[in-house]
């Protein structure tokens, strides 16, 4: 979390796309409860472990994220990749996930990456 007296941002993660054409929409709130919906309109909710949400913090406050935002891109190479939208309070960031195509958001892909991995994707 920041360490001086700004509030944590809420952060969404949209994935969608792929082979299969999921819509997965992840919402954390800056307290780390965290609520997860399906394109099937399936909803799960959790908690992340005060661990997690520093982690998930210290990466939404990487300055890149906002400088990733302010650049367009070119059509993706990729077919059946995964298409992004990562919202770190007002800055909004959206890219296809193609390691072909030039200048990929680090910080918003480890950002979006961390994130699925600490809520759809936990557990053994």
């Amino acid at each position: 979390m920041s360490q001086d007296t700004d509030p944590a941002p809420n952060i969404t993660v949209e994935r969608t796309g792929g082979f299969a054409g999921v819509k997965d929409i992840i919402d954390v709130a800056p307290h780390g409860s965290w609520t997860a919906t399906n394109k099937g309109g399936i909803r799960r909710t959790g908690e992340l472990t005060p661990e997690q949400n520093t982690r998930i913090q210290t990466l939404a406050a990487d300055p890149r994220i906002a400088a990733e935002a302010g650049r367009s891109r070119p059509p993706t190479r990729c077919r059946d990749a995964y298409s992004y939208v990562v919202t770190v309070g007002a800055v909004r960031v959206a890219f296809v996930d193609c390691p072909a195509d030039a200048d990929q958001p680090a910080a918003s892909l480890a950002l979006s990456k961390q994130v699925l991995g600490f809520t759809i994707r936990s557990g053994p």
